[in-house]
C-alpha cells in the first residue's frame, strides 16, 4: 500500500511541478526509524507510521524542495491538515515539522521536544527531498 501512495504522491507531483527530481524512499524510512529510536531511548511509546501521513509529507516536501522554500503551506495554501485528509488520513490533532536546507538530524528534531516527544501523538509520517524535509504528526 506505501508502494502504491508513494507512486500516486511522485504522479501528483510530476502533474503539478513537472520537474525531474531525485527522490529516495530510504530517507523516508531512517527518518522514521531515528524517531522510533529516539522515543524508545526516553521510554516513550513508539508510534506508528501512517501512510497517509507519510503521503501528505511526501507531497509537501516535494512542493517545498521543487520551489525551494521553507513554509508549512502549500503552493496554493494549503495546510498539513487538508494534504493529510487528502491521502486519507483524518487527525484530530497534528504538527508538522519542516526542515529546510539541511539533512535530517535527530537532533535538529530534538529542538521540537513537544511534538517530539508528546505522547499525545500516535502516528506519524516522514519524508525529505533533496535538502528538505517533513514530519507529520498526529492522533
Amino acid at each position: 500500500m506505501r508502494s502504491l501512495l508513494s507512486f500516486l504522491a511522485v504522479f501528483f507531483a510530476l502533474e503539478c511541478f513537472g520537474k525531474p527530481f531525485d527522490y529516495d524512499p530510504q530517507d523516508a524510512m531512517f527518518i522514521e526509524a531515528s524517531i522510533q529510536v529516539e522515543r524508545k531511548s526516553r521510554k516513550l511509546p513508539t508510534m506508528r507510521v501512517d501512510q497517509g501521513l507519510s503521503c501528505a509529507a511526501q507531497i509537501h516536501v516535494m512542493d517545498i524542495g521543487n520551489r525551494e522554500v521553507c513554509s508549512h503551506k502549500g503552493k496554493y495554501g494549503i495546510s498539513f491538515l487538508y494534504r493529510a485528509k487528502k491521502c486519507g488520513t483524518m487527525l484530530s490533532v497534528g504538527s508538522e515539522v519542516v526542515g529546510c536546507k539541511s539533512q535530517f538530524s535527530i537532533e535538529t528534531l530534538r529542538r521540537y521536544q513537544k511534538v517530539l516527544y508528546s505522547t499525545g501523538y500516535n502516528k506519524f509520517g516522514c519524508d525529505a527531498y533533496r535538502d528538505y524535509w517533513v514530519c507529520v504528526f498526529g492522533r
